[in-house]
């Protein structure tokens, strides 16, 4: 009876076991579960198609030589696509298990404004030199940012950056990009972005991939790095070239001039060069706003300078740069240093996003806009966006008409008997088709932007051909000026712009 019993309790168990192996066998996959383990197929064939991981893990080093242009988007003399392009090319060292990076770019923005920096680290120390100056800019640490942005210059690592964050990995199914089937797979990375990356379907390399972010004229934007094709070297597969779309419009396209791996670098690779100049000792933070006069003020934000003038019953912004943050910062200084002065009028000197940027927060002040005839149309279209989801500004929650005015026959003068500004257009120069000055005939300031650009430690830099046209035309003016503000840099002196001028004659 006993061993009876003891049987048909084992039976039992056995039966129900089976029945439980079968329940966990038919168990409908959740969403979440579904989505990634399709997201895991399509990461594997990915890393198999650049050589499997095995074979990526021997990388301890890669370099990219680089030559192609950059697009010039909110700093073009156009408002609307095709914008000016420059030459851009430069030297790209990265090794990621020692944490060093060498990186080099030389290029141009439109108006003679001509740029090479390096940027070398050795996972300890890190500097950021001007070659063209032969100066150190910085030696502060790098962000991690730094690494993992250098790091997508192969499409590899957005692979393995993926693997290692694997808990966040999704499939966004199936999508059609450049007439091709594409698996979309997603996944936040180590900053809190949002990556989404299209491989093709066939060849399950990568095509391209997708970070959502905010542009600050007119909203949800999205920033596409585009791999163009592939080429073998060695047992790698490794892109012909970069190429950067925002808003669909082609801001950067590098072609890779050669591409290689595991090169042997010294020491001396990853640290500034000899002979530069180091950067002063650290001196206490600029101050948030400068007193240039009665009821004027140089007012800093985002690393801007800001012109506010105070009249009779209001007030008078000249220049609105960065963004909704940048000019909430502004007009809260402003509303300190003026009490009881609306902002009645915002000028801008140009339509560079550095300059005008903030446009929409003077807006929603109220403040009329002020700005040149040729680009009455853009700040219209500037002021009708309504695609900000991502980042809602200050228009987007309280919304306003715009209100603007533009300067008649190059000139426009405000004035209340006892304070005056006068606006000028400086005409066609190599930045800008219209750009303007902002004159205060009683203190003899004038306020530029991007004509005389100081750099930040005060030292005397050479200008260029825009910084010689503005000297052309401050002579020809006949204005008395004694103080030159400009929205980069520090206030200068007119002798100051010879000299900057004469210094890229030598």
């Amino acid at each position: 009876m006993r061993t009876s019993n003891i049987a048909l309790r084992l039976g039992l168990f056995v039966v129900l076991a089976a029945t439980s192996v079968a329940l966990g066998q038919t168990k409908e996959l959740t969403a979440s579960e579904q989505s990634y383990r399709e997201a895991r197929r399509v990461l594997d064939a990915g890393l198999a198609a650049y050589g499997g991981l095995d074979a990526l893990r021997t990388i301890e080093n890669f370099t990219i030589r680089h030559e192609g242009y950059t697009g010039h988007r909110n700093q073009s003399r156009r408002t609307d696509a095709p914008y000016e392009r420059t030459p851009l090319g430069g030297l790209l060292i990265v090794e990621p298990r020692r944490g060093r990076v060498y990186h080099t770019n030389k290029g141009s923005y439109p108006g003679g404004f001509n740029w090479h920096w390096g940027i070398m680290t050795n996972g300890r120390e890190a500097a950021r030199v001007t070659f063209l100056e032969r100066r150190i800019n910085s030696t502060q640490a790098l962000p991690p940012q730094f690494m993992r942005g250098r790091l997508r210059w192969l499409p590899h690592n957005l692979l393995i950056s993926a693997l290692e964050r694997a808990v966040q990995l999704r499939s966004m199914g199936r999508a059609n990009y450049d007439s091709r089937p594409h698996d979309v797979l997603t996944y936040a990375t180590e900053d809190g972005a949002q990556l989404t990356i299209y491989l093709d379907a066939r060849t399950h390399l990568v095509s391209k991939f997708e970070l959502l972010g905010s542009d600050p004229y007119f909203g949800d934007s999205v920033q596409e790095i585009i791999f163009p094709a592939h080429r073998p070297v060695g047992k790698f597969q490794v892109p012909t070239a970069r190429v950067t779309k925002i808003l669909g419009e082609v801001v950067e396209e590098i072609p890779y001039a050669e591409v290689t791996f595991n090169t042997t670098y010294g020491d001396e690779q990853f640290k500034a060069p000899e002979g530069f100049i180091a950067p002063a000792a650290a001196t206490a933070e600029a101050p948030p706003f400068a007193k240039l006069a009665e009821q004027v003020y140089m007012i800093r934000g985002g690393g801007y300078n800001v012109l506010a003038v105070g009249f009779a019953d209001h007030a008078m912004v000249v220049e609105t740069p960065g963004g909704d943050a940048t000019s909430r910062e502004v007009i809260a200084r402003v509303k300190e240093l003026l009490p009881g002065k609306p902002i009645r009028y915002a000028a801008v000197t140009h339509h560079h996003d550095d300059h005008a940027g903030g446009i929409r927060t003077y807006i929603a002040e109220g403040a009329t806009v002020v700005t040149t005839p040729g680009l009455r149309a853009f700040f219209e279209r500037v002021a009708a966006a309504r695609n900000f989801t991502l980042q809602p500004d200050t228009l987007t929650r309280a919304a306003r008409p715009l209100v603007l005015e533009t300067l008649q026959n190059g000139k426009r003068v405000f004035t209340d008997g006892t304070q005056t500004v006068e606006l000028y257009d400086i005409g066609s120069g190599p930045h800008m088709d219209e750009m303007i000055v902002a004159y205060l005939p009683k203190e003899k300031i004038i306020f530029q932007g991007d004509l005389l650009n100081r750099p930040e430690d005060g030292h005397l830099a050479p200008g260029n051909a825009t910084t010689a046209h503005f000297a052309d035309w401050l002579k020809k003016s006949g204005l008395a000026v004694e103080r030159i503000v400009g929205v980069h840099g520090p206030v200068s002196t007119v002798d100051e712009l010879h000299k900057a001028v004469a210094l890229m004659q030598n």
